[in-house]
């Protein structure tokens, strides 16, 4: 029976992280979107004024923003755009 309540807490525990993380993840995408919204930046300059620390989980979210539609990426200029 303990086993079965191990389980039980485990499961809450991982549902109770996952919003937080999610909520972190949409502000993120927020800032993107109105840092978007004045010019289109490189991703460098999008880590400084969304400030996003590292480089890999700012690329991860703008490609992931870019397989839903919502920004596009210029391959000739190297600029992300709305």
């Amino acid at each position: 029976m303990p086993l079965a309540d191990t389980k039980r807490i485990v499961r809450r525990r991982s549902t109770m992280v996952e919003p937080k993380r999610e909520l972190k993840m949409q502000t993120d995408r927020q800032k993107i979107l109105a840092a978007l919204a004045e010019k289109p930046l490189t991703t460098f300059n999008i880590m400084k004024r969304v400030n996003i620390k590292s480089q890999d989980e700012c690329q991860t979210l703008l490609l992931k923003m870019r397989d839903e539609g919502a920004v596009k990426f210029d391959i000739h200029k190297g600029v992300w755009n709305i």
